[in-house]
């Protein structure tokens, strides 16, 4: 068990070690910034009866230090989201954050750690975090995500790369799990080669492999894919990408029911059932497309893409998803923000397809700088979530007023 001397030792040994990288760096700087928002939603829980309308608060107070030397560079990045409602504390909750991202470089190769620790609650509503998989949201949990990325990128001529890249990633529930819901972790690996054939084109070539297992063993597979992409580059603002390929998934279903020895010659019932493990194979395709431009006063981009997911809700997810975002700045402060998010889940391979979904998200915003370091903006937005099991369409509305500022950063050069 962890003493409080021994927690106080370990705070103050990573103090030093920043201080330490601190004195080393040619530059250092923190950015803290104060996220506050207050929310008004119709049907917080996306519940098909009993609808549930409620205002909420939330502060997200957040931390990005980042140090800066001739051949590295270090990067932490830290959160902390915190949601209260006054008329029914039982729906208050909080989400975590944090990320820090190392990059080592030489004359040709350059040398990448990621790690991350994501903790979201499931009442959080913000757009970039509602995850396809990963529960019900009338149902209250918290869903851990750690990840450990390595990446090395080589320089092989003037015009190739290649890029080796291993990760590992582990899911967890903390307090009550989603009925039908599990954790479960995976081991990925990709091997990609690079071709800038031309100023304004590039060609790549991946290959990957992913092994997947769900936390209570009864489940896993390998997924492997062979990808082609081709991206095109007209100005600065203006690509477009396009990438198209093969994958073979090979699942293996433990302890499985697959015969009897003995019956029960008076209600036909299995006596002596006979268990084993079950594979199964499933190949597809894979596919994703984008296009991004801006100008003076405008920026879009629209992405598309067929893909296949871990999932705590079964094991495999094919997921079809198209992704719209279009800023227009009406004058110097004040700018329109649209975000559109269309998802479709289908399991391919699993234990559970009850929980397959269509999901749409709709979100407008109009944002005000005050001042260089605050800004105050409008929201509303549409959630529809649809369960293909049940055929019901859940939907939710709501609008808040969000302040958004940067505290006065601390920077040293040496």
């Amino acid at each position: 068990m962890l003493r409080s001397g021994d927690i106080r030792r370990g705070v103050f040994g990573v103090f030093l070690c920043l201080l330490n990288m601190q004195l080393q760096a040619e530059e250092f700087r923190v950015d803290p910034s104060l996220y506050v928002s207050v929310r008004y939603d119709d049907n917080l829980r996306l519940l098909e009866t009993n609808k549930e309308s409620i205002a909420g608060v939330t502060a997200t107070p957040k931390l990005k230090m980042k140090m800066d030397a001739e051949a590295w560079d270090f990067n932490i990045d830290g959160s902390v989201r915190s949601t209260r409602y006054p008329s029914n504390g039982s729906l208050d909750n909080n989400s975590v954050f944090f990320v820090a991202n190392s990059i080592y470089k030489t004359e040709l190769s350059q040398y990448q750690l990621n790690i991350r620790n994501d903790d979201t609650a499931s009442l959080n509503r913000n757009v970039k975090t509602i995850l396809s998989d990963a529960g019900k949201e009338d149902e209250q949990w918290n869903r851990k995500t750690r990840t450990i990325d390595i990446n090395w990128q080589r320089q092989l001529s003037e015009d190739t790369e290649m890029n080796i890249d291993l990760g590992r990633t582990v899911v967890s529930y903390r307090g009550t799990v989603p009925s039908g819901f599990s954790g479960y972790s995976t081991n990925n690996a990709a091997l990609s080669y690079g071709w800038e054939f031309s100023e304004r084109s590039r060609l790549d070539a991946t290959a990957s492999l992913l092994q997947f297992s769900n936390e209570i063993n009864t489940f896993e597979y390998d997924q492997t894919v062979y990808q082609l992409s081709y991206g095109y580059s007209l100005t600065q603002a203006y690509g477009f990408r396009l990438s198209a390929g093969k994958r073979v998934l090979k699942s293996v279903f433990y302890n499985q029911l697959i015969g009897c020895d003995l019956f029960n010659l008076l209600d036909g019932s299995c006596l002596s059932p006979v268990l084993g493990d079950i594979e199964t194979k499933n190949d597809g395709n894979v596919i994703s497309a984008s296009l991004n431009t801006s100008s003076e006063v405008s920026q879009y981009g629209i992405d598309l893409s067929r893909t296949v997911i871990p999932s705590s809700v079964s094991g495999a997810q094919q997921q079809d998803q198209i992704k719209f975002n279009y800023q227009y700045s009406i004058n110097s402060r004040l700018a329109a923000i649209l975000n559109t998010n269309s998802i479709k889940t289908l399991t391919i391979e699993g234990v559970n397809n009850n929980r397959d979904i269509k999901r749409r998200i709709l979100d407008l915003s109009l944002k005000y700088k005050v001042a260089r370091d605050i800004s105050l903006s409008f929201n509303y937005q549409y959630i529809s979530s649809l369960y293909i099991s049940d055929g019901i369409d859940r939907v939710s509305n709501s609008v808040s007023i969000n302040l958004y500022t940067v505290w006065p950063r601390l920077m040293s050069t040496y």
